[in-house]
């Protein structure tokens, strides 16, 4: 019948080094395509926090009352057995993390809770990896008064994914955010 070689019996070492080249190219390739979508990740939560943040504005001075912005401890959230929602409870930290966020109408500028389930007027989930920080006049929340200035006052919310810098909003006191994805002066 047929006669077995001796060469027949793996790979040739060209073979494996075309092999090991093709899995050297793709690995390069999804490398990049990587960092773009952390970038578009960091991209998404930053500009979903400026709308929710726009929109707090919006909501002090058409309702007349205060606006906080604030990151939510994960215990906080309850729903009851009737189906409705214990009010959240702000994070007592300027470090966001990557913890959910919620926006709600308050009548005291220092508050951080809120009275009820129906003040709640927006929320952002959390859990995309990334870690947000906010830096405004040593508060652990943003506060907009109900001409939809910031009573925190002016300041930055930065966005970082493992201590790098990633996104930055920018906040002015009368109550203007702006999106950045130029590093700058800030840092993680």
């Amino acid at each position: 019948m047929f006669k077995k070689s001796k060469h027949s019996r793996g790979f040739s070492l060209i073979e494996m080094m075309v092999v090991i080249s093709i899995i050297a190219i793709l690995v390069v390739a999804s490398l990049g395509s990587l960092q773009s979508l952390m970038k578009n990740t960091a991209e998404t939560r930053m500009t979903s926090l400026q709308k929710l943040i726009d929109y707090g504005v919006i909501m002090a001075r058409s309702e007349r009352r205060g606006v906080i912005v604030c990151a939510i401890t994960a215990d906080s959230l309850e729903v009851q057995a009737d189906g409705s929602i214990t009010p959240p409870e702000c994070s007592n930290s300027s470090n966001w993390g990557d913890s959910a966020i919620v926006a709600f109408l308050a009548d005291d500028s220092s508050a951080t809770i809120a009275l009820s389930a129906n003040d709640i007027i927006s929320s952002l989930r959390g859990g995309d990896g990334g870690s947000i920080k906010l830096n405004v006049q040593n508060s652990a929340r943003l506060s907009i008064k109900s001409d939809g200035f910031f009573a925190t006052g002016a300041g930055n919310i930065v966005y970082c994914r493992n201590n790098e810098f990633q996104s930055v909003l920018i906040v002015n006191l009368v109550g203007r955010v702006r999106y950045s994805s130029d590093q700058g002066i800030y840092s993680c």
